[in-house]
């Protein structure tokens, strides 16, 4: 969702240094935040905060600011409505996996008037990690009763390696700026969702 639905780069910097500021730690820039959000070898809640509450704290004040930074800054990508109904038109199934917690995860949806347009979605809980494992997308195939006939499109190595790991087909979301995918992992780029839309249909059809 984040970095391919939605352009909620503002909006996660400011809500990273909202909770820096509040524990008297410098304010980071904007790209340094979102790549080692991306990276999979870094926890990014011990990386922004350290360990001055303890990490559920931590996590929880971070999201709960998110929520509300999202609907003050975050913004759908261009040619994100266009390629939805696209793929709809297509008869595609339509689903969303995000690291985000699934209980804030339908108002951030609901905020940016996406909500409506996806049959599944699907975010982090206890029961179901966050991106690079596998959990989420296995879950949205097994409830599809697809077979592994699924694409998904994401902005960085997290979701290409949870991709993989659910034997998935994965489009590399070149259209953030801050996109963050190694070639070793991500066969398929697209520039744009025009782009994205030719390769879904060369995968599926």
């Amino acid at each position: 969702m984040d970095g391919t639905l939605i352009n909620s780069n503002h909006a996660i910097a400011i809500s990273v240094n909202n909770v820096r500021k509040s524990l008297k730690l410098d304010a980071l820039n904007e790209r340094e935040i979102i790549t080692t959000i991306n990276d999979p070898a870094k926890n990014s809640i011990n990386e922004f905060f350290g360990t001055a509450k303890t990490y559920d704290e931590l996590k929880k004040e971070f999201f709960r600011r998110v929520i509300f930074n999202y609907v003050i800054y975050a913004r759908k990508f261009a040619g994100i409505a266009w390629l939805i109904s696209k793929c709809r038109r297509a008869g595609y199934g339509l689903a969303v996996a995000s690291n985000s917690p699934q209980k804030g995860l339908k108002r951030i949806l609901f905020a940016k008037g996406l909500l409506w347009k996806f049959d599944l979605i699907v975010g982090s809980s206890d029961q179901i990690r966050q991106k690079p494992y596998p959990d989420m997308l296995n879950f949205i195939a097994s409830s599809a009763k697809v077979d592994g006939n699924c694409v998904f499109i994401g902005d960085s190595d997290k979701d290409a390696l949870a991709a993989r790991a659910a034997n998935m087909a994965f489009i590399g979301a070149k259209w953030n700026i801050y996109a963050d995918l190694s070639d070793d992992i991500c066969k398929f780029y697209a520039n744009d969702t025009k782009m994205a839309f030719e390769i879904i249909k060369k995968i599926l059809d």
